[in-house]
């Protein structure tokens, strides 16, 4: 095949700068002649590769040679030379100048800047200026012009999108054309911004992948043509950065600088930009000696790795580190550090210091060595002996160094492993030791905080986490095992980035199962799964973690693609978000800008957080009622369209009536006199049944609906009454498991725990919820109308018959049933129906009755001797002895007088022992708590010290304190009886009030008959 000709070249390389331009330029596009004559001139008048060297000696034609290689020589180390041209002048002597031509741009540049005022001897020095500079020169006037001011131009605020009102976070999405930000609040999304000023234009936002910059202020998306940074509120281009197919982009921490790679160009394969004047400070070659001692540049891969103040960046090489300082990208100290055998490197993450580890060889160990910039001193060096691999790991404050040693035993057969943890912020840098005999799967650092967790264990599904604290033990600052959780799902670790909380999660094989755990409480807060999951990431206020499916962007036949998509879930676990995403390729938080607190003040707000909830409460209830009122504005914009939409469909509709009236001779078939209507109704009987039931000695007595009421509503009130004491008891018992008041139980000296108080606070609970409900329930079913039956005592024949009918209801549904519901359901009929055990008609009602009254009585017994035990107010006591009197003696009374009397009257009795109960059990301990509650300081969470100082109040307050808190089961029985006694007295008095007409009489024959359809 011929090569291309002259023409061809040039078109392809139109082509290519129309690709170059439509990427690179904002502006318009100019028309085709002017373009063409631009890229003509540009292909033919192109001097940009090229300098002017001066300063030459002036030498016949026998030197020519040898000084002409002296000079390719020295501007080779710039970059590739295409020619140079030394002229002679007339006298056939040379000039003392030479143009050089280089094949880029940027390498004549680069010789510009490291190549002038070179010193060739002690009498040559070499000026090197750029070819175009000499038009420049030419033409600069011989008077000075003062430059025109350009007037002021304010910045454009970068920052906008943290004066955001709710504080809310943000992330990126890239799936599968599409480039999405939106914004984050408690699971609900908002789109900010998709590339819709793109697309207007005909284009892709972007097509490859997208990065944020360290503190969130840039957007990086990545073309073929480079990397763009769009930043502000509206997401506007604010850098360019020309490098083809670049593949990596890392920004430095305080995003000053930025280097992309790409695999394309191998001669600037890595190159090093300014971001905010996106201008070129170096570029390197891949894979090519560059540097002092021809140490060369690492994979493409491993970019270099900036230091934590953007002052220095560092690349790897032969037995050195290059460190290049910023902007110049000079070598620090024009010199490389020597580390003999390095094989891998690390900054810290605050300070100016590197860490790097290089291997066995030679019969010289292995070492870690930490080397402090620009002094060079070292700080600490670790040799190691029998090493495989290191795996070096900084704090994310910088305060600890954790390196992985992979150690094998002299055969090479067996692999173990430990951890050399290094102390920075201590003198002369200590060093501990970890050994640990299991593999190691993971290793994570907690964020704010001393602690670090080790995924270790043999095989791939079930293995173990250990948490360690570098501050635990009797000593301040000595290594601690904290604890150990064995047989865990888990493969990776992600801390929150306010430490305390971590998921364990199990990646890859174990698919997608993630625990989130609380450390400092030691317990697993909840367990999820995302099938397939392979990304996990906290957002950076550590409140919402997210968890994706992801696929390669250049792997479209991925094989998860089903499950591509992402999911939010708080830290505790609850899901708040999922969402399935075809061709999935990256979801990214932006981050936040470093916090500007120190950590002592941090701590502070931490410690007073409280201080704030209030009004953060009234931010969020705010923004709540702003919602709704959207919600309700939007509602009736909604209607108010939708009836002015009827009332023009009406109008309509009514000027076509009238037309189709005038059509039909003035007949209107929508009027309905204009028809008759005839209705006939059949009845047909289905069955005929007769049942015969014995009436009952009874009496009917009629309420008025005035006292009817009365009785229904003090049967609610004394549910709702028990209720809330019940409610409060519980509340009490979990106010008390606060950290922050749960020294008044070591105060009292309680002997009671923190699961003792859980287990507590729920029976409290469960017992108010049964009163609630059935309060609610009470108030949902009226009673008006109802009759109330002094009905005599049961005999056994009506029980065997009620429980006959029940039998024969219960084979109704018998297909429907389990045999374990039907062991619940007549159990619960023969305890708490009207014939049951715990009955108002049972035949056993006067013993039953009489073995309660016992165990009250025993209960209150006790009560009254922890009373007269530890309350000293004599009010408290001689009520509780009344109590116990009353309940004494009217005991036998009530029974021998129930036994007599019938329906309303046993109904009184009742009420009767409900009073009684419920003053034991309600009335004494809120006479006893009622005056230490007004005394309580809700801001202060405690007591003021005039009262915690006085000695009589004190100890009144510590002994009465005791009888109201439930230290054992059996006191919390004797506590909670009084409320299940009044529950059975209820739901007897209940069962009178619901009690029919139809009870006491027989029912003679019953018809049923089956209504016919009516006929018109």
């Amino acid at each position: 095949m011929a090569p291309p000709s002259f023409e061809q070249r040039l078109a392809s390389l139109r082509k290519e700068a129309e690709q170059y331009a439509d990427y690179l330029s904002d502006e318009e596009v100019e028309d085709e002649v002017a373009t063409q004559k631009h890229e003509e001139d540009d292909f033919c008048h192109d001097f940009s590769m090229c300098v002017v060297v001066g300063g030459l000696p002036v030498i016949d034609n026998s030197k020519h040679g040898k000084l002409l290689n002296v000079v390719k020589k020295i501007f080779s180390q710039v970059g590739a030379v295409v020619d140079i041209d030394m002229p002679f002048g007339a006298n056939g002597m040379t000039t003392g100048f030479a143009f050089v031509e280089f094949e880029q741009e940027a390498h004549a540049a680069d010789a510009v800047r490291t190549i002038n005022n070179f010193a060739l001897d002690k009498r040559h020095t070499l000026l090197v200026n750029k070819y175009e500079d000499l038009h420049k020169f030419e033409s600069t006037p011989a008077e000075f012009v003062a430059p025109k001011v350009d007037k002021f131009v304010e910045p454009k605020n970068l920052k906008t999108w943290l004066t955001d009102s709710a504080r809310r976070d943000m992330f990126a999405l890239r799936h599968g054309t599409e480039t999405e930000i939106f914004w984050s609040d408690k699971g609900e999304i908002s789109l900010d911004y998709a590339g819709d000023r793109e697309k207007q234009n005909g284009k892709q936002w972007c097509s490859q992948y997208v990065l944020w910059s360290p503190q969130g202020t840039y957007f990086a998306t990545f073309h073929p043509q480079g990397v763009a940074l769009w930043a502000g509120e509206h997401y506007e281009k604010v850098g360019r950065f020309a490098h083809r197919n670049v593949k990596i982009a890392v920004f430095s921490p305080n995003e000053n600088y930025l280097i992309t790679l790409s695999e394309s160009e191998v001669d600037n394969a890595i190159v090093v930009w300014e971001v905010k004047t996106g201008k070129l400070l170096r570029s390197f070659p891949l894979g090519k000696p560059t540097g002092e001692k021809g140490e060369v540049v690492q994979g493409i891969m491993t970019p270099f790795k900036w230091s934590a103040d953007d002052r220095f960046v560092a690349r790897r090489g032969k037995d050195v580190i290059s460190v290049y300082e910023l902007p110049s990208m000079k070598l620090l100290d024009k010199k490389s550090l020597k580390a003999d055998g390095v094989h891998d490197f690390f900054w810290s993450p605050t300070d100016p210091v590197l860490a790097y580890w290089a291997p066995e060889g030679n019969n010289v160990p292995a070492r870690v060595s930490l080397v402090e910039l620009p002094s060079r001193r070292e700080l600490r060096q670790k040799n190691l002996f029998n090493v495989s691999d290191c795996k070096l790991q900084w704090h994310p404050n910088g305060t600890f160094l954790s390196v992985k040693v992979t150690r094998h035993s002299k055969s090479k057969k067996t692999l173990f492993t430990n951890f050399e943890l290094f102390r920075l912020r201590e003198s002369l840098v200590p060093v501990e030791m970890l050994e640990m005999k299991e593999t190691i799967v993971a290793f994570a650092f907690e964020p704010k905080g001393t602690r670090f967790a080790v995924v270790h264990g043999e095989g791939n599904q079930r293995l173990n986490v250990s948490f360690y604290d570098m501050h635990g033990g009797t000593k301040k600052n000595e290594l601690t095992l904290l604890y150990t959780l064995a047989d865990k799902p888990c493969s990776h670790l992600y801390w929150s980035p306010h430490g305390n909380n971590i998921v364990l999660a199990g990646l890859g094989e174990i698919n997608g199962v993630l625990e989130f755990w609380d450390t400092d409480e030691k317990q697993s807060i909840t367990i999820q799964e995302h099938f397939k999951c392979t990304h996990v990431e906290w957002d950076p206020s550590g409140r919402v973690v997210m968890s994706a499916v992801c696929q390669p962007i250049d792997n479209s036949y991925y094989k998860f693609q089903m499950d591509n998509g992402f999911t939010l879930w708080t830290f505790q676990g609850k899901k708040l978000l999922e969402e399935k995403k075809d061709a999935f390729y990256q979801f990214l938080w932006r981050p936040r800008p470093r916090n500007l607190l120190s950590d002592e003040e941090y701590a502070d707000v931490v410690k007073n957080l409280k201080k704030y909830e209030r009004r953060f409460n009234e931010m969020d209830r705010l923004k709540e009622r702003e919602r709704v009122a959207a919600e309700k504005a939007e509602k009736q914009r909604q209607v108010t369209e939708f009836t002015e939409l009827v009332k023009s469909r009406q109008a309509a509709a009514r000027a076509l009536r009238q037309e189709y009236i005038a059509l039909l001779g003035g007949y209107d078939s929508e009027d309905e006199d204009e028809y008759i209507v005839q209705s006939r109704t059949f009845d047909d009987v289905i069955s005929e049944s007769e049942e015969v039931v014995r009436k009952r000695d009874s009496v009917l007595v009629l309420l008025s609906p005035r006292w009817q009421l009365v009785c229904w509503l003090l049967v609610v009130a004394v549910n709702i009454v028990a209720g809330l004491f019940l409610y409060f008891a519980a509340r009490l018992l979990r106010f008390l498991r606060d950290p922050d008041v749960d020294y008044y139980l070591r105060l009292i000296d309680a002997s009671v725990t923190q699961s003792q108080l859980i287990y507590f606070s729920a029976v409290y609970a469960a017992l108010s919820m049964v009163f609630w409900l059935e309060a609610l329930r009470l108030l949902v079913v009226s009673l008006v109308s109802r009759r109330l039956s002094l009905a005599g005592l049961p005999t056994s024949t009506d029980v065997t018959a009620t429980a006959r009918r029940f039998r024969r209801r219960q084979a109704t549904f018998e297909p429907f049933a389990s045999r374990a519901s039907r062991v619940l359901k007549r159990m619960s009929f023969d305890l708490f129906s009207d014939h049951g055990l715990l009955g108002i008609k049972s035949d056993y009602f006067s013993k039953v009755q009489a073995a309660r009254k016992l165990i009250q009585i025993v209960s209150q017994l006790y009560q009254a001797a922890r009373v007269s035990r530890l309350v000293s107010r004599e009010h408290v006591n001689w009520s509780l002895l009344v109590i116990i009197i009353f309940n004494c003696i009217s005991t036998p009374l009530i029974l021998k007088f129930m036994q007599r009397k019938t329906g309303l009257l046993r109904a009184l009795c009742m009420a009767c022992d409900i009073i009684s109960g419920m003053a034991s059990a309600v009335i004494i301990p809120v006479t006893i708590l009622l005056p230490y509650y007004w005394a309580w300081d809700h801001d202060a969470m405690g007591y003021s010290d005039q009262l915690l100082y006085d000695d009589v109040w004190f100890i009144t307050a510590v002994m009465e304190t005791r009888l109201l808190i439930s230290t054992t089961w059996i006191d919390l029985a004797f506590k909670i009886y009084p409320f299940i006694e009044c529950l059975i007295c209820l739901n007897c008095i209940k069962a009178i009030l619901h009690s029919k007409k139809s009870d006491s009489e027989p029912m003679r024959q019953r018809k049923i008959y089956r209504p016919a359809p009516s006929r018109s």
